[in-house]
């Protein structure tokens, strides 16, 4: 009876997932679901599994581990790694991915490591900052190099230095290096949308980051 309530359950989530921001490998196992499980009732428990973990993980978990990292991204390895535990354990769930390594399984899924994630939201925030998307001073946080710099874009970032790790690991110091090395194309997009398809883009290709 509770495996029952469980399937309809999840049923339900999988009719109230947005289907379209999600990917074509999550989209085909939640409709290859539904329709066994509406032709006969009967479905495999690793086959349940497969089709709900990752669409679940992320328009559930995902949106948690990832909400305003920019203000509590943890630096000690201990809590990266409690975190990386979720989304290692979720790709664990889904069949026939047993023989493949974690990161085998993320190029599979057409996921990322949790660190390249926090990289993009930091990098996201500082391009809206200093382009004035966001309602912040950015004095208050960044100070910019100048046009008098001839290697790099005109955005560059000058970053302090800090004796403490509190100062070492800040958003305001920890983002200036890897904002430095975007390229000019990247940091003079128009609008954010733009500038989030190119900095995937050399994330990617050009970093090699998964």
């Amino acid at each position: 009876f509770f495996t029952y309530i469980m399937r309809q359950y999840f049923n339900e989530c999988c009719l109230r997932l947005p289907l379209a921001p999600l990917n074509k490998v999550s989209r085909l196992m939640i409709t290859s679901y539904l329709a066994g499980s509406a032709g006969n009732g009967k479905t495999d428990t690793a086959e349940f599994l497969t089709c709900i973990s990752i669409p679940l993980y992320k328009s559930i978990v995902r949106p948690h581990l990832d909400y305003c990292v920019q203000a509590w991204r943890p630096h000690y390895r201990k809590d990266i790694d409690k975190l990386k535990k979720v989304q290692r354990r979720t790709t664990r769930m889904v069949e026939g991915l047993e023989g493949y390594s974690y990161e085998g399984r993320l190029r599979i899924l057409e996921l990322t490591i949790l660190e390249t994630r926090f990289l993009r939201a930091d990098l996201i925030e500082v391009f809206k900052i200093l382009r004035g998307f966001e309602n912040l001073d950015p004095d208050r946080f960044f100070q910019v190099v100048g046009d008098g710099v001839r290697r790099g874009h005109s955005f560059k970032l000058f970053k302090k230095r800090y004796r403490l790790d509190v100062g070492k690991f800040k958003f305001a110091s920890r983002v200036c290096d890897e904002w430095n090395r975007l390229g000019d194309g990247i940091v003079s997009a128009g609008t954010v949308n733009v500038f989030k398809t190119r900095l995937d883009h050399h994330l990617r290709n050009v970093r090699g980051y998964l």
